[in-house]
């Protein structure tokens, strides 16, 4: 049964859940059973057993029926259960889970194993024991040190019965989903389990140029895991994790624009809004690029200089110009975007922004004496382009291609001997990504005279128009071995240590592949200006060298490695049988080398930058739980802790402006103050726990992009806040659960310039995507305050709401209708807080119907995800000057609904 992506079947499937409960004869219901209670989760996240309740940690753990129940089948839908976490796709190939608005500051670990480049975006949960999220710096009991807290995804391991379980969706967007495995027991001391799952289904977004729907899925996991028990005291589990995915996702859900009309004298975008439009191509390097191959071809062809291909825009095309005779063909700013260049060009050369003023103007002067004027218009070649007034349709010049393959590997043994266990854990991953976009996520209204034949990563392409293509990629590997000692003491004191290491190492490409770029390149990049600007003087006829093959794109390429070991460990003293004071220490040491080569046409020198740094710090943790013995709870625990954490510095990319930024960024730390109490109350139908929380961040790393690379810069700031997670369970039919976020964020003296409005709105010249003040010829960058501001991804409070009521039958099934809400308040996607960075606020409700079978062999589920069908954003990107400050924006996915239907053998 594949049901149809039309708004009113949606509608319809939402009556469908609710005449599913009334297609149960009400004479087949049995009495509501009288016992009620909320069932104890165990988690392991102080490297011990012990129940959520009793573990002194600000920690949201979900079981494998607690995911399935609350329909929490990726990352994304996880946030709205984990109070203070955000979750969203980034520019690149990464996403970001912010926890109390700490971006890029959460460890992500598979059964323990920390992976430092991770497909958690991609993938979907499956075959899952638990997930634990811990909020706050954590380094005391994990190998890897993290600043905003820890995700912990806990794996089903094998048991020493045969069996096994199957579920297949079916979804509207024609989708479909296959999950299940099987159990094996290999004799006493062996058991394997094979864990899989496939999803295929059609796109979320129409590209009304190609006709195709994108965005679609085309993916698998494998994963097998296989357990020996070599003696009673000792045994071991090796993980073995394949997943895939080849489809047309889209790594960006749309891309939007207010129009600056000022040309070359503006920013593309305006930068104070976000409408549906597309950048001003006059504001853009490829179109200074491309204009100055034509009006170096138009010399040539009046001057008798050496023969020059053009690209100017197709007769016809080019609205305003079509009696403009010989000139026709030379499109747009002659006087702006190719002067500014000359002029630009010549004070780098130059070193003085005087002469090389003198210089191009005698050239334009030789150029006026050949019929050449400020007559003809600037062109934008996206005037009349169309960008479609909806989040899930675009205009784009091909379709996405998306590609990951990872490998996770990992060995955990562990030995208990006396009042002792000893764990070893050995991981291996390997990452390989790529992914291909439009780069502008427009069609240009201008064709060219001539097509232009361009390489895309390897490949032949013909552009009849102005083409961008974006690429991705790279390859990512890391091992890592972490052995943990832990104390089982009769007496008051007990303890956790460890050692940790960790190699990684990464590879990786950001390109832009453009028709314009070549088209520069072939006649000789900014050699051809300097030839041009000879030949109009001296009335020679030189001609410039086409650049190299690797100079006719942009290509950032970074090699980075990290090599870290780390020594922590937390101790444990209890005071008497209701107190225990809790101290940790972490010493940490990272050298990172990187190596980073830029080659942007002729604008970048390509030179290599070769950098390496060593951090070391020590961190810890000192903390005090108490039982409290309370008239009004059933058990209650009092906790209060100080924690410090770290997070090493960094490299920042190189820049075509030498000296524009530092290379390096500083690392950061963080004072964390946190109380918090969990309450079991009402004979345990209640549970209410509740944390506070303060931190002070010293030299907080923030992203930019500056001068077309993304850089790290350093401030100060503060935040506090405030969670709540209450569960209810008046009956054993009844369970209902509401969480309450608080967030308060400020940043503290921090002034920079704002990458998408550098001069604050002063009138500019546009140059290769600089932006120089129009009356001084200076940088026109004018530095803002930030003091005061709130931190990106911190929305001020979030809800989130559920209720789950479950019905015997007479027959013995069961029927279990769920339904939950969530809102989040609007918040920055920036730290600069402009309008055009405001996320507005939005909720989303989710709804499910199931039906179990008396013999626990088989259930069926209707649901529905996303009811209202909102295009919700979660983050956004504003790109570089050189491409007009247009934004990308990230958005959940739409309304989806489905059946499942599941089998256990």
């Amino acid at each position: 049964m594949i049901v149809n992506t039309t708004s009113s079947a949606g509608a319809g499937l939402v009556c469908l859940l609710g005449i599913a409960y009334l297609l149960v004869a009400p004479s087949s219901i049995q009495a509501a059973e009288s016992s009620a209670g909320i069932e104890e989760i165990v988690v392991t996240a102080e490297r011990r057993s012990s129940t959520l309740q009793d573990t002194a940690i600000a920690i949201s753990a979900f079981g494998g029926e607690d995911l399935e129940m609350r329909q929490i089948d990726t990352t994304s839908d996880l946030q709205f259960s984990v109070p203070n976490m955000l979750f969203t796709k980034t520019n690149f190939s990464s996403s970001n889970i912010a926890i109390r608005a700490v971006d890029d500051g959460t460890g992500v670990n598979v059964n323990g194993h920390y992976l430092v480049a991770t497909a958690i975006f991609e993938a979907e949960f499956f075959d899952v024991e638990r997930i634990e999220v811990m909020r706050g710096p954590q380094g005391t009991l994990y190998g890897r040190n993290t600043t905003g807290g820890i995700f912990n995804l806990i794996t089903n391991k094998p048991d020493s019965e045969f069996g096994g379980d199957f579920s297949v969706e079916l979804g509207n967007y024609d989708s479909l989903k296959f999950t299940g495995a099987i159990n094996v027991p290999l004799g006493d001391k062996v058991a394997t389990r094979l864990a899989f799952y496939s999803l295929n289904r059609d796109g979320y977004t129409d590209n009304l140029y190609t006709g195709n729907d994108i965005d679609d899925r085309d993916l698998y996991q494998l994963r097998l895991t296989t357990d020996f028990q070599f003696t009673d005291n000792t045994n071991a589990s090796l993980m073995v994790s394949y997943f895939k995915e080849d489809d047309r996702r889209a790594r960006v859900s749309k891309q939007l624009c207010s129009k600056d009309t000022r040309g070359a004298y503006g920013l593309g975008c305006l930068a104070d809004s976000k409408g549906y439009e597309t950048a001003n191509d006059q504001a853009t390097i490829q179109t200074a690029l491309i204009d100055i191959v034509n009006a170096n071809a138009a010399y040539a062809a009046v001057a008798g200089g050496p023969a020059l291909p053009s690209y100017g825009p197709a007769p016809g095309s080019m609205p305003g110009n079509e009696s403009a005779g010989r000139l026709s063909y030379v499109y747009g700013g002659l006087r702006s975007s190719y002067r500014n260049a000359v002029t630009g060009i010549l004070t780098q050369a130059l070193g003085d922004p005087v002469a090389a003023a003198a210089a191009s103007q005698a050239a334009f002067n030789a150029y006026d004496a050949l019929g050449f004027n400020a007559g003809i218009p600037a062109l934008d070649r996206f005037e009349n382009s169309v960008n479609p007034p909806d989040m899930r349709k675009v205009m784009a010049d091909f379709d996405p291609e998306f590609n990951i393959e990872e490998t996770v590997v990992s060995l955990d043994i562990s030995h208990q001997f006396s009042n002792y266990t000893l764990n070893s854990l050995t991981g291996y991953a390997d990452y390989e990504y790529w992914g291909l976009t439009d780069y502008d996520w427009s069609v240009p209204s201008v064709n060219y005279t001539n097509p232009i034949t361009y390489m895309v990563d390897g490949k032949s392409r013909v552009a009849t128009f102005s083409e961008g293509v974006d690429r991705s990629g790279g390859k990512r590997d890391q091992w890592s071995q972490q052995f943990t000692l832990v104390s089982e003491l009769d007496g008051r004191f007990n303890f956790t240590a460890g050692v940790y290491y960790l190699d990684y190492d990464s590879d990786g490409h950001y390109n832009v592949y453009a028709s314009d770029l070549t088209a520069y390149a072939l006649q000789g990049g900014h050699q051809s200006i300097l030839h041009a600007i000879l030949n109009s003087i001296t009335g020679g006829s030189s001609a410039a060298a086409p650049l190299p093959p690797e100079r006719s794109m942009y290509d950032s390429h970074t090699k980075f490695s990290l090599e870290t070991w780390a020594a922590f460990s937390e101790f444990y003293y209890d005071i008497n049988d209701r107190t225990k004071v809790t101290l940790g220490l972490r010493y940490t040491d990272e050298d990172q080398h990187n190596v980073s080569q830029l080659y942007y046409v002729d604008l970048s020198s390509g030179a290599i930058r070769d950098q390496r740094k060593d951090w070391q710090e020590v961190t810890g943790k000192i903390g005090i739980d108490y039982e409290a013995d309370l008239s009004f709870t059933d058990r209650t625990l009092l906790y209060a802790t100080f924690a410090r954490g770290f997070k090493s510095g960094g490299f920042n990319s190189p820049s075509t402006v030498p000296g524009l930024y530092s290379e390096y960024f500083e690392p950061e730390n963080v004072d964390t103050f946190e109380i918090g109490m969990k309450n079991r109350l009402m004979d345990n139908r209640l549970q209410a726990n509740i944390t506070a929380f303060y931190n002070s961040y010293n030299d907080m790393q923030v992203t930019q992009i500056v001068n077309q690379s993304a850089i790290q810069v350093n401030t100060d700031s503060k935040m506090m806040g405030l969670e709540a997670e209450l569960m209810f369970a008046p009956t054993a039919n009844w369970l209902f659960s509401l969480n309450i976020a608080l967030l308060d964020t400020k940043i503290e003296d921090f002034t920079t310039v704002d990458p998408a409005n550098p001069t604050q709105g002063a009138p500019v010249l546009n140059i290769f995507g600089n932006i120089y003040d129009q009356s001084t010829f200076s940088r026109g960058d004018t530095t803002v305050s930030l003091d005061g501001n709130d931190l990106a991804n911190a929305p001020s409070y979030s809800v989130n709401f559920f209720v789950d009521y479950t019905q015997p039958l007479s027959n013995g099934m069961n029927l279990v209708l769920h339904a939950d809400y969530y809102y989040q308040d609007k918040y920055y996607a920036r730290d600069f807080n402009t309008k055009a960075d405001t996320v507005p606020s939005w909720d989303v409700s989710n709804a499910s119907v199931t039906l179990n079978s008396a013999s626990d062999r088989w259930s069926a589920r209707m649901w529905v995800k996303n009811i209202q069908n909102d295009d919700n954003i979660t983050g956004h990107y504003i790109t570089d000057g050189v491409s007009g400050f247009f934004t990308n924006e990230f958005v959940m996915e739409p309304r989806t609904y489905g059946l499942t239907l599941n089998t256990r053998f």
